[in-house]
């Protein structure tokens, strides 16, 4: 079962590193909360990194690169849910409406 955003920001970071990912968990799910995970790693990393006294900027740019995108996805996987959500409920709102006309 993927966490919820609030409590895994809450988290320390040495646990979501050892988090394991469920193996009952359907594609989607385990898709989202892989690019969830990406992003959370990455800007471990990109801390990390830029707390060094002399910080390699080229893994600075790496990480940044890597963080950015796998926000990208994490905002499309979580926009494509919210819509998949708002279609569930417009189709019970239309069935319930077809009840009352009957």
């Amino acid at each position: 079962m993927a966490l919820p955003a609030p409590i895994l920001d809450s988290m320390p970071k040495r646990f979501l590193l050892t988090l394991p990912l469920g193996k009952r968990m359907p594609p989607l799910v385990d898709r989202n909360w892989m690019s969830y995970r990406l992003m959370t790693l990455s800007r471990g990393q990109l801390e990390q990194q830029a707390a060094l006294k002399e910080p390699d900027l080229r893994r600075c740019v790496g990480h940044a690169r890597l963080h950015r995108h796998s926000l990208e996805l994490t905002h499309r996987d979580l926009m494509r849910l919210i819509e998949s959500y708002a279609m569930d409920e417009d189709d019970e709102d239309y069935d319930s409406d077809e009840e009352a006309v009957s």
